[in-house]
């Protein structure tokens, strides 16, 4: 029986630990870009990726597999002119320039109980189209979260998203509520122009006041400040089917599926 070899290519982020501590949603997005990327240099040459059992990528690597040694080679060499695995690395970097982006720093709450209770009351947001009863215990909570911090941008763009719910899904249907929503979204970029979620969540509300520019504005600021923010992806593809196009929209979603292919809910 014939031998086949086989060449397995793995892959590890330096300091992950580090970067999910600090923000877990931007560093997976970033991480699906490159492992995407990568993955595609290895099919250009003839190899795949694959999960398995004993071979399996986990959370913050990559496995690929190559049918033949020589093809692993080829498929690095035009990023290297001789073998040194720093070299390498940069080379990939340098391919990577332009698809990743530096994050902009952000305001993090100072009161480890707001940021808690937040965090508690944005986990019910997957369950709100199911049961109304979430949307008020959601209500409740971010409502807790920005009476101990004031100046909590992530817990009032939320809270914004919550009144939009209440008002759109008739389960509150008030013209308080609507309006509560755009004051609430209004003052989380106030409070964090640089939080690109408080972005398109303002422009999402724009867009049900027919305020059609402001609410392209304020996408196209949340792209520039995060362009893999899978939520806004989702949301412009909402928003553009709409519009009536729907071609568009097929093709934003397919990209924040890329980036999240697991999302809660």
């Amino acid at each position: 029986m014939g031998r086949r070899l086989t060449t397995i290519l793995s892959a590890d982020v330096a300091g992950f630990s580090h970067l999910m501590g600090a923000d877990e949603e931007r560093t997976l997005g970033a991480f699906r870009v490159c492992r995407d990327t990568i993955g595609r240099l290895l099919e250009n040459h003839g190899g795949r990726r694959r999960r398995h059992r004993r071979v399996r990528p986990c959370c913050r690597g990559g496995a690929g597999i190559r049918p033949k040694p020589h093809q692993l080679t080829a498929c690095v060499s035009p990023y290297r002119k001789r073998p040194n695995q720093d070299e390498v690395i940069g080379k990939i970097v340098e391919a990577l320039v332009g698809q990743l982006v530096e994050l902009p720093p952000r305001k993090r709450p100072k009161s480890l109980e707001a940021y808690d209770i937040c965090v508690r009351g944005r986990s019910l947001i997957s369950s709100f189209t199911s049961f109304p009863e979430a949307i008020r215990e959601a209500q409740i909570l971010l409502e807790r979260a920005i009476l101990i911090e004031p100046e909590y941008s992530e817990a009032s763009r939320w809270l914004a998203f919550v009144h939009r719910q209440l008002w759109a899904h008739s389960i509150e249907p008030s013209d308080e509520n609507r309006s509560r929503a755009l004051e609430l979204a209004r003052r989380a970029v106030q409070l964090d122009g640089s939080d690109a979620a408080a972005r398109w969540v303002l422009g999402y509300l724009l867009a049900y006041e027919k305020s059609w520019p402001a609410s392209d504005t304020e996408f196209e600021a949340a792209f520039r400040l995060e362009p893999n923010n899978t939520d806004a992806l989702v949301m412009s593809s909402e928003l553009a089917v709409y519009a009536g196009q729907p071609l568009e929209a097929i093709d934003t979603i397919s990209r924040a599926l890329l980036l999240n292919p697991r999302p809660p809910g």
